[in-house]
């Protein structure tokens, strides 16, 4: 019924949809409400008219046919002389369209549900182009008797029968993990609807769109993110014109709600995405879950990052470095408006100056040890460096991204100087701090485990001989003290 709706909607802008509550004229059979609220009659049954620009009627009931009380879709004079008793109420959908929430379809888990929501979306765009591609007729298309329908709704199927193996063995599949609902000041945000593990994939979600970074010329990029808001499902403009809006008094509001939401495809992506589930997760500067843009699915990632609470909100940063307090809020002011009063920003002015202190020393550590010539003409400070980092941010509760980027220096300064043996175990604490973080299926991870399972394999292997020794010369046996003492090669 959906499909159906969702065909004529998007194809003729001049509908009209009416939801009726008729008693079907079999009074053996049995329907339910459908996509509606619970029935007090147990025959009464939802169809939908639908009036054309011409002013045609058209009946659609697709749940009747599969209970054998009418075609799914019949001109609406016969449908009511002949397939109903009674119209009980009618209700005018006007234009809006008329997609049912989640909550409407109790039959399905939520992860089934979202991907048949997806699919529908997909038929949206699929259907229009073959009719006006192929010159089929609108009138073949909506009696399913045309080529268009018949070979679309079997890709439809097909695709739903493909999905479903991953579909339900998803974790998801059994209970939603949050809730988007409003938060005082903030507009809507994400809450964990029960207790979340580390490591948990609360959503991977596809950009409905993509928007240039480079792009300088304002006029440009404006005009780049209409066409794609253009282009857009009805539901899903509705959606995306329903987004914070921070630059509402100085760009077009689909430019504003762009430069707003965009969120980075990728550390050094010309492309950044909307996404509309994604854009939801409000920021903390002591987040609790990661966005990652995921190369091989095409598709934002958000991970936790540690064991969420019941009804805790769900946070992301929206910025990439470690900065004190006042250089935090002078970036999230100027970029999205607000005055940060996370868990960090808000801590008592002794514990924020220590706070800062560590922050700018984490923050001249790393530049110090990103000095690629530095690695190898003093290899052992820089790793020394490397290590007080970790320390700070242990400190400082850090445990996001910047756990696996320090491993990795780690990693890059031993293999600079030919140390394998350090350089498997640095890599192999890097790949799993990015598994948490990004799951299985990250590039990330997967080369990571090619560096440990072959440290040699890296570009800068060689670069120096002076701490020359293969995997073989990892110590076994030895306490944790004593191993990381050898590790970052501290004084005993």
């Amino acid at each position: 019924m959906i499909y159906f709706c969702n065909v004529i909607k998007d194809m003729l802008p001049n509908t009209c949809i009416t939801e009726v509550e008729l008693i079907p004229a079999n009074s053996n059979i049995q329907i339910s409400r459908g996509l509606g609220t619970a029935c007090d009659e147990s025959n009464v049954h939802l169809a939908y008219k639908v009036t054309l620009g011409s002013r045609e009627l058209w009946a659609m009931d697709v749940a009747g046919a599969q209970h054998g009380h009418s075609d799914s879709l019949m001109p609406w004079s016969p449908f009511v002389k002949g397939r109903c008793t009674a119209i009980k109420g009618e209700w005018s959908l006007g234009f809006c369209r008329n997609r049912p929430a989640r909550e409407s379809l109790p039959w399905l888990s939520p992860a089934v549900s979202t991907h048949v929501l997806a699919l529908a979306d997909a038929l949206d765009q699929e259907i229009p182009q073959r009719v006006t591609g192929r010159g089929e007729s609108l009138r073949a298309l909506l009696e399913g008797q045309g080529t268009a329908y018949q070979s679309t709704a079997q890709r439809f199927l097909g695709d739903l029968e493909a999905r479903l193996p991953g579909i339900l063995a998803s974790p998801l599949t059994t209970s939603r993990p949050y809730r988007i609902k409003a938060v005082a000041g903030k507009g809507k945000g994400m809450f964990a609807m029960g207790r979340i593990a580390r490591g948990t994939r609360l959503l991977a979600e596809t950009p409905i769109f993509r928007v240039p970074r480079d792009e300088s010329n304002l006029q440009k990029l404006e005009a780049a993110i209409a066409r794609s808001a253009g282009l857009l499902s009805q539901v899903q403009r509705e959606s995306f014109f329903a987004l914070h809006n921070f630059h509402e008094t100085r760009h077009s509001q689909a430019l504003g709600i762009a430069r707003t939401n965009v969120l980075p495809l990728g550390s050094d992506a010309s492309e950044g995405g909307i996404f509309l589930e994604a854009s939801r997760i409000n920021h903390s500067c002591r987040h609790n879950a990661q966005n990652t843009w995921n190369d091989s699915r095409g598709q934002l990632t958000i991970h936790v990052l540690r064991d969420i609470d019941e009804g805790e909100e769900i946070t992301i940063s929206y910025l990439g470095a470690s900065e004190n307090y006042a250089a935090r809020q002078s970036r999230l002011q100027k970029s999205f408006g607000f005055v940060c009063a996370c868990e960090l920003c808000t801590l008592p002015a002794p514990q924020r100056t220590q706070s800062d202190r560590r922050l700018n020393r984490i923050t001249y550590l790393d530049d110090q040890i990103g000095d690629g010539i530095r690695i190898v003409s003093t290899p052992l400070a820089c790793l020394r460096m490397a290590h007080e980092m970790k320390l700070l941010m242990e400190e400082e509760g850090i445990v996001d991204a910047r756990i696996p980027r320090l491993y990795y220096d780690a990693f890059q300064i031993v293999i600079a100087n030919g140390d394998e043996a350090r350089a498997r175990v640095f890599a192999e604490r890097a790949s799993v701090e990015r598994l948490i973080m990004e799951g299985s299926d990250s590039a990330v991870v997967h080369r990571l485990n090619k560096y440990a399972a072959n440290p040699s394999s890296h570009v800068l292997h060689g670069t120096s001989q002076q701490w020359r020794q293969g995997v073989n010369k990892i110590p076994q046996g030895l306490n944790e003290q004593d191993f990381e003492k050898w590790l970052w090669r501290l004084p005993t």
